[in-house]
């Protein structure tokens, strides 16, 4: 995901608040900051850094309203709430791009790594 010019000089403006090094700022702001690592037609999906508590590798899903937490093994729900129609259809991208996710999960997470492969 590449930052568009507005991310870039609010990034900019944030490094020299807090004074980062410029060159570990993008992966910073993009794990960190956003989290966001896929959109999957209106539903938008995140690996947070430094989750506490899980013993589950997961992504977490907002669909308007609406957020729930899925675990990238099984692609089964963990916790919250989306219609029985957004689960089965996450759970098949979630299926399908199980490496994929395996990788994002240990690059961003700090918790348990995934077996990838």
């Amino acid at each position: 995901m590449a930052l568009d010019r507005k991310q870039k000089k609010e990034l900019r403006k944030f490094a020299k608040l807090f004074e980062f090094e410029p060159e570990h700022l993008d992966k910073w702001y993009l794990s960190w900051f956003l989290g966001r690592i896929a959109v999957y037609g209106s539903m938008e999906i995140y690996i947070y850094p430094n989750e506490q508590g899980h013993n589950e590798p997961h992504v977490h899903i907002k669909h308007q309203d609406f957020e729930a937490s899925f675990s990238i093994r099984t692609g089964e729900l963990i916790v919250g709430k989306l219609s029985s129609k957004k689960q089965r259809l996450i759970k098949s991208w979630i299926l399908e791009n199980s490496e994929w996710l395996g990788l994002k999960w240990n690059e961003i997470s700090n918790g348990i790594k995934v077996k990838v492969g």
